[in-house]
């Protein structure tokens, strides 16, 4: 809900609610009600935009966030006579018959109104094959060397911490969905657990401050005629390599 804790507004809006719901959900404690301002107070131009957020984490997580700060209702809202309920916890959402769907309102003060209705994402099965080939190349860059170590240690936490993620998924997000910047480093993984000792070992550090954007794809140093053998587990894993052409020298 909008909710601005206004004596008036809110059963307005709550009556509204329980109107439209009344035929579609009309058994009693069906529906959780919340509102993000319990948390952030009141941020105007953003808070419809912040409750989207976290309509969208609650989604993500099958959680049902409890209402900040809530002790009671305003006596002009009878919850008791209504399919509706106001966590005071967190509490788990639990899986029924089809997705889980949530709504948020925001109602401008120049009477823009708006509604809108999330369904959470379908769930997908991973290729967990593409971890199996490794090794996986994790490629990091920043302005400067402290927040290149900063986000090596990010990554390592978040390996830590998310011991299902697919190095495969991470690895190409690295390579296909990041600026390049100055002082870079790339590491070679076959699974989280090398990455996450790779990504703390001193031995691993930036070759120094890039001072322009190369034209080359790849550099493999070694015998042309054992090269391409060698680069098969990074050329089956990588986008980039597949779709792009290989050629050796011998050095």
């Amino acid at each position: 809900m909008s909710w601005y804790a206004t004596p008036l507004g809110d059963p307005i809006e709550f009556n509204g609610l329980k109107e439209a719901f009344a035929e579609v959900c009309g058994q009693k404690d069906k529906c959780a009600l919340g509102s993000v301002k319990g948390n952030v107070g009141h941020l105007d131009a953003a808070a419809g935009v912040c409750g989207l957020i976290k309509t969208a984490l609650a989604l993500q997580n099958a959680k049902i966030p409890g209402m900040a700060n809530y002790t009671r209702p305003n006596p002009r809202i009878d919850l008791d006579n209504s399919p509706f309920y106001i966590p005071a916890e967190m509490m788990d959402w639990p899986k029924q018959e089809g997705p889980r769907y949530a709504g948020v309102s925001s109602f401008g003060v120049g009477g823009t109104n708006v509604h809108v209705i999330l369904e959470e994402p379908p769930s997908r099965k991973r290729d967990m094959a593409g971890d199996v080939r490794g090794p996986h190349i994790l490629p990091l860059s920043a302005r400067n060397p402290a927040a290149l170590s900063a986000m090596r240690s990010n990554l390592k936490n978040h390996l830590v911490k998310h011991p299902g993620a697919s190095l495969a998924e991470i690895a190409h997000t690295l390579q296909a969905g990041r600026r390049q910047f100055s002082h870079r480093i790339a590491i070679a993984a076959t699974n989280a657990d090398e990455a996450q000792e790779r990504l703390v070992a001193d031995r691993y550090q930036s070759s120094g401050r890039a001072t322009r954007h190369h034209r080359s794809h790849s550099c493999f140093r070694g015998k042309a005629r054992n090269m391409l053998a060698w680069v098969q587990p990074f050329i089956a894993t990588s986008r980039s390599l597949r779709s792009g052409s290989i050629a050796g020298r011998r050095w």
